[in-house]
């Protein structure tokens, strides 16, 4: 199966942004977002507003 969630930028940067307009009203909360392939677990994505 191919990993489209994991390498497709556009996509990964469509969520963050829609996460980051509908949880700005809390006044910059930090929040993970993880998707994960329910027949192939290994392969999952996290994306996150959280700086190291």
């Amino acid at each position: 199966m191919q990993n489209i969630f994991c390498n497709n930028t556009e996509i990964n940067v469509s969520i963050r942004k829609y996460l980051e307009k509908e949880l700005g009203e809390y006044n910059r909360i930090s929040f993970a977002y993880a998707i994960m392939n329910k027949k192939d677990q290994t392969k999952f994505a996290v994306i996150s507003n959280i700086t190291a």
